[in-house]
């Protein structure tokens, strides 16, 4: 029972998968963004693999970037490169990276997160932007 009052009281704070919207009276949000781990553990000196999906859920089409981090439990943030970027979202439309990246082996052990950073721009209305993020936690173990 108190996992089930935990679980609504967090509710409010998960980002939706998916959103209704009304074309009449387009959402200044222009995308969803959602990030996962594929390994909930990993050792130094192994890798883990990240997913960013986002969707543009605007009323027009939109022009993103996007940028990968892993941030580990000592604070140090690791900005992965060679990301490819979203491009161009029509309306609707969605993109998905897959990245494997490396566990350094002088890692803490202790909990770190892979973060998603998605910069958009509608492309029929400049002045309309976002930024968003969205983050995956897992844990650095001992070998």
């Amino acid at each position: 029972m108190h996992r089930l009052v935990l679980l609504l009281a967090l509710l409010p704070a998960l980002p939706a998968r998916a959103q209704a919207v009304d074309l009449a009276h387009p959402s200044h949000d222009l995308v969803a963004v959602a990030t996962s781990t594929f390994f909930p553990e990993a050792a130094p000196g192994t890798a883990n693999e990240g997913v960013c999906t986002v969707l543009n859920i605007s009323a027009s089409p939109l022009r993103a970037r996007l940028e990968a981090v892993v941030v580990y439990a000592d604070g140090r943030a690791e900005r992965l490169s060679r990301i490819q970027d979203p491009g161009v979202l029509d309306v609707g439309g969605g993109f998905e990276l897959s990245v494997f990246f490396l566990i350094p082996a002088d890692a803490p052990v202790g909990p770190a997160l892979f973060s998603c950073a998605i910069r958009a721009q509608s492309l029929t209305s400049r002045s309309q932007q976002e930024e968003e993020i969205s983050v995956a936690p897992f844990t650095v173990t001992g070998l």
